[in-house]
């Protein structure tokens, strides 16, 4: 399956929130996604969070490298990616469960703009 939407994930101890943003975005009603994990060097237990989520689920990558920053995580992600889109999702977010299949329809009814922007709410 090619992804329609890669989604990307820079973690940095980020265990507290990880599972909930990590279900969150499993558990989407569109399928056609990948996710791409960072681990961006943590030192509590985030890397053996993200391994459970990828041996439960093919569609997660994970990538563990030493630390060096937020936009070095994301960049190497964005090569790994292979979606039509590129999502970016903090660790200590998460997502309604239909946000990505509504954000693609969005796609398709404006003839696939470059940029789809959602709403988001503060807890």
């Amino acid at each position: 399956m090619t992804p329609k939407i890669s989604i990307l994930i820079p973690v940095y101890n980020s265990s507290r929130y990880l599972q909930q943003c990590l279900d969150s975005l499993q558990r989407q009603t569109m399928r056609e996604l990948e996710f791409v994990v960072v681990n961006d060097g943590s030192t509590d237990n985030s890397l053996e969070i993200i391994k459970q989520y990828k041996k439960r689920d093919s569609r997660f990558t994970i990538i563990d490298k030493t630390n060096t920053g937020y936009g070095s995580s994301l960049n190497l992600a964005m090569k790994k990616a292979r979606g039509q889109y590129i999502g970016i999702v903090e660790p200590d977010d998460f997502c309604s469960l239909d946000m990505y299949e509504k954000l693609w329809k969005e796609a398709l009814r404006y003839n696939f703009p470059n940029i789809i922007r959602a709403n988001f709410y503060s807890y």
